[in-house]
């Protein structure tokens, strides 16, 4: 006598195929295009930032180291210096379109010099300026040889 043959149960096979699935593909090209398109942006205006901090840097390194040579110098030939400008030639290759002025000022707070420098296109011109008292060696000496009352 046979026994009637019991069908085998059969335990689901769980297939493993490593990999992605198109939604998982779909969504992460989705936000890798709104980060990117998030990040590049910011990523401009930071660089754009740092190249106006950068010209903004070397025109007040210019200026001051104008108004340190003219400063130095009796009033007199700081005024027959100011006579030269504004120099717009070869002022620093960064700084495009520059212009160099600068102003011999006399009144009740002294004699000093303004500096301005302006660089950029036209619709966006940039500007800085420094302001140095002169270091008139000769007038100081005589104020101070001067008796006080």
């Amino acid at each position: 006598m046979d026994l009637p043959s019991v069908p085998r149960r059969t335990v689901p096979r769980i297939v493993n195929r490593g990999g992605f699935s198109i939604t998982e593909v779909v969504t992460g090209c989705f936000l890798i295009t709104v980060m990117v398109g998030a990040v590049a942006p910011i990523a401009l205006l930071s660089r754009k930032t740092a190249d106006i901090a950068h010209q903004s840097q070397i025109a007040t390194e210019i200026l001051s180291a104008e108004l340190d040579r003219l400063t130095m110098m009796p009033a007199e030939e700081a005024q027959k210096q100011l006579t030269t400008y504004p120099k717009s030639d070869g002022v620093h290759p960064a700084l495009l379109q520059a212009t160099l002025r600068g102003t011999y000022l006399d009144d009740t707070d002294g004699a000093r010099i303004q500096m301005t420098l302006t660089w950029g296109a036209p619709q966006r011109r940039r500007s800085t300026s420094l302001v140095g008292w002169i270091n008139d060696a000769d007038a100081q000496a005589m104020i101070k040889a001067e008796p006080s009352p």
